[in-house]
């Protein structure tokens, strides 16, 4: 099913929720909506799902307008955040429930049922409660139900949020197996930014209700359209410097208690609207490496913390903190000052 959605905006008496939002999901496609608490992208969800009704716009499900069709008539399955699971039902019984309302005959509901049960590998829970299963058992049986109706598009909104975090990535590798497998278009609201990269085709990330860029988990990374989606992807995050971009010599300078910093860089000659004047200087830490000799930067280390194969590094650079990543390959110490070169830079207008 491809889902397009034209300017939809959804107001709640004095807050635009969802402000003029333009995207196309392809058939088939595994779409994340990432973004901070109230961005907007539940609402998003719930708009598509027929929950909510757009302010302004349209949405279309294969070229067809929905906005009037109800939510039971649009072909949808959707698993929430609370597994909603009838608790006095069999697992068995709880998958069966949506083909119950649609007055199937009980062999065929069994049929189906037992089918999504073995692909949800559940099939050995059938006859247990829900209150007798873990909460990654319970998530199972919940996308088991939406799946049982076999729906054109399958909406998750946040649904491993209530798991521990070994689980939520086992459980996260299964939707996203099961999601090619089966084909099926596929919108994925959360606001864990590693759970959005490693699972989704294409990433929708929103802020205040704006859509701040829709590409491929690579991509966002890689070339974020602005400050805000470079500072929210990536852990440790984004350091940002002050800088200044002086046009008539084509150079760019870091900017700080008086100081001023050539930065090397490679990019203005093919970039079209280059910020010009006073300017933010993004460095992801993986970017920033530990030279012997004189570096592009210069600091003192202030902290060290070791996690398993890397080592992060908080740097006093003119007064500006900014985190390293580096490798085990040295022994580094608190008030040591080191020099730093740099792999790759991205420019923000100030």
């Amino acid at each position: 099913m491809n889902i397009k959605l034209e300017n939809v905006s959804k107001q709640f008496k004095n807050v635009l929720a969802v402000d003029h939002l333009n995207i196309e999901i392809s058939d088939g496609e595994l779409i994340c909506l990432l973004g901070p608490s109230g961005c907007g992208k539940s609402t998003t969800l719930s708009m598509i799902a027929g929950l909510e009704k757009p302010s302004e716009g349209a949405i279309h499900f294969d070229g067809e307008n929905v906005n009037e069709v109800e939510a039971e008539h649009r072909d949808i399955g959707m698993v929430f955040q609370n597994y909603a699971l009838y608790p006095h039902m069999t697992v068995l019984e709880n998958i069966m429930f949506p083909l119950k309302m649609r007055k199937y005959k009980k062999s065929v509901m069994i049929e189906k049922a037992l089918k999504v049960a073995e692909l949800m590998q559940i099939i050995e829970l059938k006859n247990r409660k829900p209150s007798q299963l873990s909460g990654g058992q319970q998530q199972r049986v919940a996308i088991g139900r939406a799946l049982v109706k076999e729906p054109k598009i399958l909406l998750l909104d946040e649904p491993l949020s209530n798991l521990d975090a070994r689980l939520r990535i086992e459980l996260r590798d299964e939707i996203r197996n099961l999601q090619r497998k089966l084909k099926i278009t596929t919108i994925f609201v959360t606001h864990d930014q590693e759970e959005a990269m490693s699972i989704s085709d294409k990433i929708l990330l929103m802020n205040k209700g704006i859509s701040q860029q829709y590409s491929s988990p690579k991509e966002m990374y890689r070339e974020p359209n602005n400050q805000f989606v470079a500072g929210f992807l990536g852990n440790p995050p984004m350091n940002f410097l002050p800088g200044y971009y002086d046009v008539a010599v084509k150079q760019l300078y870091m900017q700080e208690n008086g100081e001023s910093v050539l930065i090397p860089w490679d990019k203005p000659q093919t970039m079209v609207g280059l910020p010009k004047g006073e300017v933010i200087i993004g460095i992801r830490p993986e970017d920033l490496y530990i030279v012997q000799e004189r570096g592009v930067l210069m600091g003192e280390i202030k902290s060290i913390q070791t996690l398993g194969k890397e080592i992060y590094i908080r740097i006093d650079i003119c007064g500006v903190l900014v985190t390293a990543c580096v490798s085990w390959d040295h022994t580094y110490h608190v008030k040591e000052r080191v020099h730093l070169g740099i792999k790759k830079i991205h420019v923000f207008a100030r």
